[in-house]
Formats: structure tokens, sequence, C-alpha cells
């Protein structure tokens, strides 16, 4: 099964390279972003907005978990999740 990009991602950003399979478009994109913010921003307040950052992307991977499965009920799943809807409310 192909990965299926977000519509709104530019289509360069999106590209996988045969050889690396990964995005390393976007990646370098993203590096060149973050990296002279790095240079400025003082280091706690860098801890601060990745602990921030890390606790929004498991909050948001969680609500998404419950959306795609209420949403694709039927199809069967790879991946199984013990004590699905309680473990990810509870996370």
């Amino acid at each position: 099964m192909p990965w299926q990009v977000i519509k709104s991602t530019p289509n360069h950003l999106a590209r996988l390279p045969p050889h690396s399979h990964s995005p390393s478009t976007g990646v370098l994109v993203s590096a060149m972003i973050v990296t002279p913010l790095a240079a400025v921003v003082p280091s706690h307040m860098l801890w601060i907005m990745v602990s921030l950052g890390t606790l929004v992307t498991f909050i948001a991977v969680a609500i998404a978990l419950i959306v795609l499965r209420s949403r694709f009920k039927r199809q069967p799943t790879v991946y199984r999740t013990p004590f699905y809807p309680q473990v990810v409310s509870a996370g």
C-alpha cells in the first residue's frame, strides 16, 4: 500500500527518492528553518518548545487513531491496540 500524502503538502517536499525512501527535501527545508532559530533562542526555551511539540504530537496521534478507527471500521487492521479505546483515551 503506497503512502498517501496530505493534499496541502507541496509535491516537491513530499517526494520520496528511490534510494532513501524518505522525504529528504522536506527534512532539509525544516532543518534550514530550525537551525537559525536554535542559534537565537535560549536553550531553556527550546526545551520547553520541544516538550510542548512532543506533547501536542502525542495527543494528535491519539485523536487520529480514534478518528481513523471509527471511520474505517470495516477495513482489517494490521496493528491491534490492546484495550483499544481505554489505552488511547488514557494517553
